[in-house]
């Protein structure tokens, strides 16, 4: 009997310490399924549609829940945004420690941009959370993704066109190039002929979407007093003041157009690589047709020797050698280098002939090829 209590003993002494043990060790980890985190904002089917004037401001807050590893843990947590659901390409919005991180309303435009998708139309995209943690043994858990739809602005806008008798002709390979100079906003510089008429369209195409006189004035629009509707088959604008040279401005957002005289922008060339070292506006320098704001262009006779650009009758003040281009980054046409001569002007290194030249002091860019 003392035989039997003894071994009774021991078998409730084991238990209690097994008990004691597993006590101790506390919650056991999980590793191998933790669970994925899970996006509480924003919500699935979300809109949200970017304005530029709100580019500091935060358009959405992520959030989401921490998967459960059994410990007291500190997970890396991956955000992306992917412009399709199997997320190639994703951008990364952020990498953190927490479980929430603001976007704002331009660094989501530049992520929408980058991953070209266009300014001013609407878009599905897609958010997904990856947690991770520093030991070998634990995998990485995924979110279900979100899908949100984004309208990004638009951060750069092609030009439009004006054709007309009032401008180079009712011609689509003379249109006049019109830059945008802001947002919904266009600018040039053009030679008018009084009493002809022209639009604008928004390619230089017959069928591309255009805008005549009572677009604007039908909207509420203020139209310089310079132009009239010309009441043809168009209702296209008549320019009544004198021929000459003006810079006209259209706003798509105000329906105003705007018109005010201005000197004619010039550049010329001159040096012995386009004739003789004559002062620009005179004798053998080159008189460049202008293209638009700061591009001109001309087809003319190229020898062995040097040349440079003058933005004006005269030799001051303003010039444009090849450092001017090359040292900001420029491209500039292999058959030009550097002289290395007083000035730095061009250098002039191929054929003697006729060439085509276009020089963009904008974007720092000289382009040449053989006229036909």
């Amino acid at each position: 009997m003392k035989k039997l209590a003894l071994i009774l003993l021991s078998i409730v002494s084991i238990a209690a310490l097994s008990s004691c043990d597993k006590a101790e060790m506390g919650p056991v980890a999980n590793t191998s399924d933790p669970g994925a985190p899970a996006i509480n904002s924003p919500e699935d089917g979300q809109s949200y549609e970017l304005n530029r004037d709100q580019a500091g401001d935060t358009v959405m807050t992520i959030q989401w829940s921490e998967p459960d590893y059994g410990f007291n843990s500190a997970p890396t947590y991956n955000v992306e945004l992917g412009a399709s659901s199997d997320f190639s390409n994703a951008q990364q919005i952020a990498s953190t420690q927490k479980t929430s991180v603001g976007v704002t309303v331009g660094s989501l435009n530049q992520m929408l941009l980058t991953m070209a998708l266009a300014g001013g139309k609407s878009h599905n995209v897609h958010l997904r959370v990856t947690a991770s943690i520093n030991t070998d043994s634990t995998k990485n858990v995924v979110s279900s993704p979100v899908t949100i739809s984004v309208t990004p602005f638009q951060t750069s806008f092609p030009p439009i066109y004006m054709i007309g008798s009032a401008l180079k002709g009712w011609s689509l390979d003379q249109a006049v190039i019109t830059p945008s100079t802001e947002p919904n906003v266009y600018s040039t510089m053009a030679e008018f002929t009084n009493g002809e008429a022209f639009r604008f369209f928004k390619e230089a195409d017959w069928s591309a979407e255009n805008w005549n006189y009572p677009y604007f004035a039908d909207n509420g629009g203020t139209i310089d007093p310079m132009l009239e509707n010309a009441n043809d088959g168009d209702l296209n604008f008549r320019f009544t003041g004198s021929t000459g040279w003006y810079r006209i401005t259209v706003n798509f957002d105000t329906y105003n157009v705007e018109m005010e005289a201005v000197d004619e922008p010039v550049m010329y060339m001159t040096g012995s690589g386009t004739g003789a070292w004559d002062t620009p506006g005179s004798g053998e320098s080159v008189k460049m047709t202008f293209v638009q704001p700061g591009v001109f262009e001309a087809t003319t006779d190229f020898q062995d020797g040097a040349f440079r650009f003058f933005g004006q009758a005269g030799w001051a003040p303003d010039s444009y050698n090849y450092p001017y281009f090359a040292n900001n980054g420029g491209t500039i046409d292999e058959l030009l280098e550097n002289a290395n001569d007083g000035d730095s002007n061009f250098q002039f290194t191929g054929s003697a002939g006729s060439y085509y030249i276009k020089v963009n002091i904008n974007d720092y860019v000289v382009e040449m090829e053989a006229a036909n």
